[in-house]
């Protein structure tokens, strides 16, 4: 060996490429890293699928209807009509309220005089229906509640398709007024 050739040996020793095993070490542990990773990836997802991934969502306690900044208007006339009703429904689309206890909803008339009777009616997509009132509506802004247990007849709450309010002749004072709805909310708690 001449004397070039065993510098170079002496180089390619303490600087040159690395050595095959310390190569394959480096592609070992990268890839010993990502099976690690992938595993905890897969185990992670099962156990959020096995558990229901709604159980890390945070709670819903008070759901509020958006109107589009707009105010229910149920404007009646009972003079000369044939029909003794007048009736609004918001479509749900099938809205899940499993576990909500309570509906509310902010409402008035126009006309100063008198008070009237609003009945409020619930339809879920098996089309099971129930309805109970909400009495002593007046020309001032009140909040009323209603506990969703006074709805009997609806047995399946995870799909509830329409709400409805109605007015009826026989509940009202005056024969044409208008009833205005604005703030409707579900809640899971709150006073009963």
């Amino acid at each position: 060996m001449t004397r070039k050739e065993s510098l170079e040996k002496i180089a390619q020793t303490f600087w040159g490429k690395p050595k095959r095993k310390e190569r394959s070490k480096k592609i070992f542990f990268l890839i010993s890293t990502i099976f690690i990773f992938l595993v905890i990836l897969v185990i992670m997802s099962a156990y959020l699928f096995s558990h229901g991934i709604t159980k890390l969502k945070p709670e819903t306690k008070i759901l509020t209807f958006d109107l589009d900044r707009e105010i229910i208007r149920l404007n009646y006339n009972f003079k000369d009509a044939d029909l003794k009703t007048e009736k609004y429904t918001i479509n749900l689309g099938n809205l899940n309220l499993v576990g909500f206890k309570r509906l509310e909803i902010s409402c008035r008339k126009a006309k100063p005089k008198g008070e009237i009777s609003l009945k409020v009616e619930i339809e879920n997509s098996l089309k099971e229906k129930a309805s109970c009132y909400i009495s002593g509506i007046k020309n001032q802004w009140q909040i009323f509640g209603v506990n969703l247990e006074e709805f009997k007849e609806i047995n399946d709450w995870s799909s509830v398709k329409n709400l409805s309010f109605v007015i009826e002749e026989w509940n009202t004072q005056e024969k044409f007024d208008t009833v205005y709805i604005d703030q409707i909310m579900f809640k899971k708690g709150g006073k009963f």
